[in-house]
Formats: C-alpha cells, sequence, structure tokens
C-alpha cells in the first residue's frame, strides 16, 4: 500500500493584483474596524491533575511558562457528548479525556504512523493516518473495532453524517474521496478526481451538503445522496487548509507564509459566491469552525501556524479577539460552549480556555 507524506510546503504567494475576490479592493470595499478592546482568554483551572494528559494551561494574566506533560502534542482534535475530547497526535495514538477535569478514558494505539484526523458521532469515534487507513473505535472499547484500509494514500479527512452517524465520508491524498456504510464497514462508493488531493471535509449536520477543501486550489461541495461532486467554486491563490459549514455559510483557511495568504473566506453557499473576506493571521491557517448559536456576535473561531487564535465576526474585517498562545504552531480549535475553547498545539499538546470580550 502506498503512503505519501501530507505536508504543506510553505510558499511565499504574490497577489500580482493586490485585490480581493470581494472587489474593490484588499478588504473587499467594506470598511475594517479595530478589534474590541478587553478581550481575555482565560484559564479553566483543572480539577485533576492531567499528567499523563495531552492538556496544558497558560495563565494569560501573567507570564508564567508553559508547563509541558513531556506528551507528543495533538494533531488533531474533536469533541464528543459530554466532556470528553477525542486528540490524535504524533506518536500515532488517540487520546480519550475529560476536558473538565482532565481525566483519560482511553490512549488507543492502532495507527503505526501520525494521526491527521479525528470524527465523532455518539460513542463511535474514527481517525485517520497518514499510514493510509482509518480506524475504528468505541468509548469502553480498549481495541481497535476495525480497519478500512482502501485508500492507497495517507487519510486527511474524515467525518460523520452527524445527523444519524450511519454514513462516514473520507478524502486522501489519492485523489479519492469515499463514502462508508459505518453499519457494515462497507465502503459505499469511491470518487476519484484529478488534483483533488483532500486537504479538509465536513459535513453539514443538518442535511447532505459535504464541503470539501483541496489542494488544487478549490473549495467543493458535494451531495452525500449521490456521492457527487454539485458544484466547485472559482480556483483561489492560496491552498485551502480547512473549511466548516453552517446554515447556508462555509468558511476557508489558507495556507500561507508572513502574511502573504493566510486569510479566510465566508461563502454564501445559495447564492455560490464570496461574501467576507479576513486577515490577520501570520502564518498558515489550520482550522476554522463556527462558533454555537447565542445572541452575541462571536461567529467563528481559527487557529495558525503563527501559534494565535482569532474570533471573527462575520460583518467586520478585522478579528474581534486575538490571542497568541505560543511561538509554535497551532493545529486545531474547537469551541465546545458559547465562551469556550479547546485548541491543540504541537508542540504543547492541548489547551482550554474561556474568552470574552469587552464593549471597547
Amino acid at each position: 500500500m502506498g503512503k505519501a507524506l501530507s505536508i504543506f510546503k510553505r510558499r511565499r504567494y504574490q497577489d500580482t493584483n493586490n485585490e480581493s475576490p470581494l472587489g474593490g479592493g484588499s478588504n473587499g470595499g467594506r470598511p475594517k474596524r479595530a478589534p474590541i478592546s478587553g478581550n481575555i482568554f482565560t484559564e479553566i483551572p483543572p480539577d485533576g491533575s492531567g499528567d499523563a494528559s495531552r492538556f496544558n494551561e497558560k495563565d494569560f494574566a501573567s507570564s508564567t511558562n508553559h508547563v509541558r506533560h513531556g506528551v507528543i502534542g495533538g494533531t488533531c482534535l474533536d469533541l464528543m457528548d459530554g466532556d470528553l475530547c477525542v486528540t490524535g497526535g504524533r506518536d500515532n495514538s488517540i487520546i480519550v479525556q475529560s476536558y473538565e477535569n482532565l481525566q483519560i478514558r482511553h490512549k488507543w494505539l492502532e495507527h503505526t504512523r501520525d494521526v491527521i484526523k479525528i470524527s465523532s458521532f455518539q460513542d463511535q469515534v474514527v481517525s485517520g493516518s497518514r499510514d493510509a487507513t482509518i480506524a475504528v473505535w468505541k468509548i469502553g472499547e480498549e481495541n481497535c473495532i476495525d480497519k478500512l484500509t482502501d485508500h492507497q494514500l495517507a487519510v486527511t479527512s474524515v467525518d460523520f453524517d452527524h445527523r444519524h452517524g450511519n454514513t462516514l465520508v473520507s478524502g486522501s491524498r489519492d485523489n479519492t474521496v469515499k463514502f462508508w456504510d459505518m453499519t457494515t464497514l462497507d465502503c459505499l462508493s469511491s470518487v476519484t478526481e484529478s488534483r483533488n488531493l483532500v486537504t479538509n471535509m465536513k459535513w453539514k449536520r443538518d442535511s447532505d451538503t459535504i464541503a470539501q477543501t483541496s489542494e488544487d486550489k478549490t473549495l467543493k461541495l458535494w451531495d452525500g445522496r449521490t456521492h457527487e461532486i454539485v458544484h466547485t467554486f472559482a480556483t483561489q491563490q492560496q491552498i485551502p487548509t480547512c473549511c466548516d459549514i453552517k446554515d447556508n455559510y462555509c468558511i476557508t483557511g489558507y495556507n500561507g507564509f508572513v502574511g502573504e495568504g493566510c486569510q479566510l473566506y465566508l461563502w454564501d453557499i445559495r447564492q455560490l459566491n464570496i461574501v467576507g473576506q479576513y486577515l490577520g493571521h501570520q502564518e498558515t491557517v489550520t482550522s476554522c469552525s463556527f462558533l454555537p448559536d447565542d445572541d452575541s456576535n462571536l461567529d467563528f473561531v481559527s487557529s495558525s501556524n503563527d501559534g494565535s487564535v482569532r474570533i471573527w465576526n462575520k460583518d467586520l474585517t478585522s478579528s474581534i479577539i486575538d490571542e497568541k498562545l505560543q511561538s509554535g504552531p497551532l493545529t486545531a480549535v474547537k469551541p465546545y460552549n458559547h465562551n469556550s475553547l479547546v485548541v491543540t498545539s504541537l508542540v504543547e499538546g492541548v489547551k482550554k480556555f474561556n474568552f470574552h470580550h469587552g464593549s471597547g
């Protein structure tokens, strides 16, 4: 079985006409507003010791040094019902633990190379790895239930149909997208598209629409019923590295270096166009996620190789919260309620935070 390294090479990208895809110059003709003042991330104190966990704490109210637990950092992240956090690591392991008291439920070992993506539904977990396999796990079981081995190169994305959990979609560097019956663990279909090196896939939680990003610099929409691409958006200048989809919108984050690229776009999937461009990260955007519905103006969050987490409002071009968490790259971020985040890091494991914002 062939294998290939799934590494995004850092490249410099020049925008030759210095225009936004939105038109009207680099900010899309929309006035920039300064970030709201008084934004603070605060540590959620652990109730347990967490010595064996991937979690790591940082006190933003002082210059307290980072505490390192000696565990290889997390590469990917998902949150489960209750208070469980699932992370994959460069040490090929998957750890399931509480993000409230840091108690470890499982440490699973089955992959022979690092874990790239994780998805969960109820008590089921799947992990995609650079070893070209998908491992299937269940909370309460210590061993891998099964391995799906149809991909030929690194599995770079997995995501459940979160309405029922009976179907899984996976994407790989082998240019294929596969759909799986999670009851029988059979491959339902395999679709090969030229140059479609998948970087991320997200199944919309209330429909059959799936968003997919690719190293061919496009965003694609799939129909989860027919297993077909229904729309491919215009090619962009940078590679989209991550995406999320909610309601009638999709967000995508892009690679870049020293501030060139590194942007996020907001797409209207009904009108099939870009409706927002968001600048501020200085290195590749590694993860983006919509925040839960609430009465605030916080809409989505992103993490980056520049070591920062930013929270964005879709109507503003500047982030409303910007926190530099560390000097090294962050790999994923997930909200677990209206004002709390879990973030993974290659260097320092996993962090959990509360955040709030002032009125300026």
